[in-house]
This record gives structure tokens, sequence and C-alpha cells, in this order.
């Protein structure tokens, strides 16, 4: 077959949809079409590519030719002419001329090309365009101006974060804030452990209003008053634990309800903050908001001209969308989410179970056999302690040489539990005693009349005494120290053992400071002495061992960093050492 009639029969079996001096658009229906217009491979699987519609781009100036396969009425490929895909924006921009022509091939095959059969006037509903593209969640068509057709732009789940771009743990994380239902563990802004820890330390509780505030004391007054006494700190954090150990379920569901308004709180605090952060990135384009996150409306004219500014006709409105909110610079959010306040903490809801919880306490309390008679008990707790405070040792009225602690108030039996301690020089007695109200009054003005009534454990002091006496003279004896002055103290006299200061003398004011860890944390601790019995004890060791008269022992917390190091090495200045009893 010559040349001449190939090319007749080409041109027999083809459509031209465009010609001009440098490019033939044309629809092929056969073999011999597709051998003298397309590609090779065209014609060597013609089998296959005649199973759809097939058209051929030949550019005679280039020498290039493009294949449009169209299988059916939703799939369309561009191929070139080693069968490798090609974007249709590419093609489209390299011929605008034919850019309607394509559009029309590519028909429902594309979301774009549908949008432009719509504003030509095709008539489609929102199921038709939603099988082009997932996002479409409404459509009304507009008979009279087609391309102000109304598209209503819907997101599933995560998609709209992910037109951001941010890390997956963000989009993790704004989905569980902003998807009902979507389940993320890291949307929790307080945890439950938090809550447990906030009450052990005492912050908790100081959330509590005024009223209940009140309630916690009267209720710790009856399970601890020597805790009901105590102020700040140690109030909130003695008064939780008694509270926790003794009412757990109660003090749990105060916890719990914390925790759960507090959490919600940073929750409406983060969403409040990330909405104004991430606003609405389309509106500028003719895109608007309905609903955030999830649900928006636009014109098919609005779409249309945002496929050609984005380059993306071929793809998605996701894709679209996602090209313009790259532009936007927003996050992280996730590995912030405890640096989100809480800027309206639902305290009536909060105070008002506090409250239903403290009833609850008082009523189990009241109820169970804790108490054996507690008016009793709170008559003994506003007479008594109202004056003495527990764990502090005080002198009896009448003899300043005897001393009571109060140790507690026993619920069960309304005694009064304590220790009785009396001295004579360097001799001594403590006895655990046990009074009632009544009993107590007593003792306290004539205590000769309850010497048959002490406790049979006995503690007598004149060996401990001694044996406190011969640890000052084994290691703080006169010989073991080194003494020296400095001119910055002209009235103080410093005593240093292994480059430690332990003591200082203070000449003018008759004081004799002893350092807290090196000496009297020891008698506290071994010796069990309070303050009055540890000063007496070192006293007598003063005047025995350094022949000083008329001071008065005191306890100083690190003498030993009292001085500053610069102290010991001034300028010029030479200690004058000497050594008590060692100057030979």
């Amino acid at each position: 077959m010559s040349e001449e009639t190939e090319k007749n029969e080409a041109y027999e079996n083809v459509d031209i949809l465009y010609e001009d001096d440098s490019l033939i658009f044309v629809k092929i229906y056969s073999l011999s079409a597709a051998k003298y217009f397309g590609p090779e491979y065209i014609a060597r699987r013609y089998s296959y590519y005649s199973n759809g519609d097939l058209f051929v781009i030949y550019d005679k100036d280039k020498d290039e030719k493009y294949v449009i396969y169209k299988p059916n009425d939703y799939d369309v490929n561009i191929l070139n002419d080693d069968e490798y895909d090609v974007n249709i924006n590419d093609l489209e921009n390299r011929y605008p001329k034919l850019e309607n022509l394509i559009t029309d091939i590519y028909g429902k095959s594309s979301i774009y090309s549908a949008l432009v059969m719509i504003s030509r006037g095709t008539e489609m509903d929102k199921y038709e365009l939603g099988r082009l593209d997932d996002l479409i969640g409404g459509f009304k068509f507009n008979s009279t101006k087609p391309e102000n057709s109304m598209v209503t732009i819907q997101f599933d789940n995560e998609e709209y974060f992910k037109l951001f771009d941010i890390s997956r743990y963000d989009i993790d994380f704004l989905t569980s804030l902003f998807v009902s239902g979507y389940y993320y563990r890291e949307n929790v802004f307080y945890y439950s452990d938090m809550g447990d820890n906030d009450w052990n330390e005492g912050y908790l509780m100081r959330d509590f209003n005024e009223k209940n505030i009140g309630k916690v004391k009267e209720i710790i007054s009856y399970l601890s008053p020597e805790v009901a006494a105590s102020e700040n700190d140690d109030f909130f954090i003695n008064a939780s634990k008694i509270l926790s150990d003794t009412f757990d379920r109660e003090i749990g569901n105060i916890i719990s309800e914390y925790t759960q308004i507090k959490n919600e709180c940073h929750e409406v605090t983060a969403k409040k903050e990330i909405e104004e952060e991430l606003g609405n990135p389309f509106m500028n384009y003719g895109i608007f908001e309905k609903t955030p996150f999830n649900k928006y409306v636009t014109t098919v004219k609005v779409l249309l001209a945002l496929f050609k500014m984005s380059g993306k006709k071929n793809g998605t409105i996701h894709d679209v969308l996602s090209y313009l909110a790259k532009s936007k610079n927003v996050g992280p959010f996730e590995e912030y989410r405890y640096e989100y306040g809480c800027d309206d903490f639902d305290d009536e809801t909060f105070q008002n179970e506090v409250e239903r919880q403290l009833e609850k306490i008082e009523e189990k309390m009241f109820e169970s056999d804790m108490f054996s008679d507690i008016e009793g008990y709170q008559e003994i707790i506003k007479k008594v302690l109202s004056k003495y405070k527990i764990g502090k040792s005080f002198r009896l009225p009448k003899d300043k040489e005897k001393f009571f602690t109060i140790e507690k108030i026993d619920p069960k039996t309304n005694r009064i539990i304590g220790t009785y301690a009396s001295y004579k020089g360097l001799t001594g007695k403590k006895e655990k005693r046990s009074f009632s109200l009544e009993e107590f009054n007593n003792f306290l003005y004539q205590p000769e009349l309850f010497e048959s009534k002490r406790n049979k454990f006995i503690i007598t002091e004149n060996k401990k005494e001694k044996i406190a006496l011969n640890w000052m003279n084994n290691n703080f004896s006169p010989d073991q120290l080194e003494v020296f002055e400095i001119p910055k103290y002209p009235n103080s006299v410093f005593y240093r053992k292994n480059g430690i200061v332990v003591m200082e003398q203070d000449k003018k004011n008759k004081n004799f400071w002893f350092d807290y860890g090196e000496i009297w944390l020891f008698f506290e601790s071994f010796f069990s002495m309070e303050y009055e019995e540890i000063q007496r004890v070192l006293k007598i060791w003063l005047e025995e061992d350094f022949k000083l008269k008329g001071y008065t022992p005191r306890r100083k917390l690190c003498l030993r960093q009292w001085l500053l190091e610069e102290d010991f090495k001034l300028k010029g200045y030479t200690p004058n050492f000497w050594m008590f009893g060692a100057m030979n």
C-alpha cells in the first residue's frame, strides 16, 4: 500500500477535532489510523487501546505525540511518546488552544472537568459529583447561572487537618479535639495522676472555697487536732493525707470531679486558641465556613478558578485546598498541649461536689465507731488544744522543772495522751501519762496527786544525760577544736572542727550557738530530747568544760554555711588559732 493510500485510509478513520499548520488533534477509530497518527506502542497494543475512546495530539513542529485514552466515563490516561503518564495541567499549558477540547474529553472522569461541564449548563447532582470527589457534601444547581451553582465541601474525621503542613501527632491531636467520637490518648490535658499529685501536695485543696475549707478544718479537728491547728502548707498537705487515708472513696470522688472539670476547661481554652490560629484560610478565596474544620460552601466558578490557580486540574478539591492551606504557617500543637490555660473553670460545680462529699464524710465519721463520745472529744479539743499545741513541750504552771507534752487525743477513750518529764540537776525522769479532761486540769496544778497513776513504762534521765555529756566531750572537747576570731565579727569567737564551723560564742549577748546539723539534731534524734532539755544539758557542758557561765545555748541552722568562704581567706589576715588544754 502506497504512502498516499495509507494516509487517505488513516484520515477516513478519524475525527479531526482541531488542526492548524503546527498541530492536529484527532479521535482514532481504526488500527490504520492508530499506526499513522499515534506512537508505535498504540498500534502494537491496539487490542487494548481499542477498548475505549482513543485520541492523539500530534505536534508537527516538535514531532511529539500525546495519547489520551478514556476506557470509560470515569477514567482518563494521558501518555507521551514513551507511554509515560503526563499531567493534564502540563498538556493544557503546552497547548492552551486545546484546553476546552481536552476538558470535554475528560467529562465526568474528574471533578475539574465535571465542574467545567456544569459551568456550561450540564446539570448534575451531588451523588454524581460525590463519585468524583469525596469532599462533595452537597450541591445545588443554578439553571439561570450554572457557574454560580453552590457546592458544599465537607470533611470527615482528620481530612481537614491534613491540609496543613503539620505533623502526624498534630493531626491526631487536633482530630481528637474537634471530631466527635475520635479517640486519641493525647487529647487529655490534665490526667488523673496529676489530680492525685495535686491532692497529695495540698494544691487541690487550696482551690476549695472558704466555706469548704472551713468544713475541712472542722473535720480535721476531730481526726488530728494538731494538723487543724497548723497553718499554710503544713495544713493543706497533712489534711489532704489524713482525709485520703481515712475517706478514700469520697476524696477519690473529689479528685475525679476536679480532674474532669480541669481537663474540660483546658480543652475549651485549647479549642478557642487553636480555632483562632487556624481560622479560615480559604475565606479570601471565596470559600466560606459553615462549621469550623468540617463544612464550607462556595461556587462552581470559584472552584474552577482555584483549580487553575493551583495547577491541580487533574487533582481533587483536597489537593487544591491543601495548596492554599500550606501557605499558612501554623502549629505545632500537640507538643504544647500542657501549656494551654484554663480560662473558665466551672468552680460552682466543683464546690458543690466538694460540699456533697464533705457532708458524706461527716455522716460516715459521726455514724461510725471512730468516736465514743464526739461531743466530749470536741470539748477536749476546744479547752485543751486551744492552749497547748500537740507535740510541743510546756512547763507546768507551778513547777518550772516539770514538763508535759501532749501527743494525741484518743477519740475512742477521750483521754489525753502525753509524756510527763521532771528534772532535778543532772537527774530526771520521763513517763507516759493518760488523763481525762478533769484529770488533766488537776494534773497541771497538782502533779504529785498522779504519781501513782503513771504508766509503768518509765524512762529515767540520769543515765541519758550522762551519756549526752560524754558524747559532747568525746566529739567536741576543747582540745579537738580550732578557735579563731574574725575582725568582721568582733563580738564573736568561732569554733571549728575538721574545717567545719560547729559553734559560735556571742560574747556581747551571752549566747552560745550550736550548729543544728552537727550537734543539736543528734540530741533530738538519738536522745529524743526537747529544746529545753537540750539547752539544760549544753549549759552544764559549757560551765564544766569551757568554764563559761551565764551563756544561753541556742541552735543555728547551717552555722557552717553562715560564714562566707571569703571570711576565712581575708587578705592579709592571719587567724589566731589556739588549742584549749593543749598549748604546751
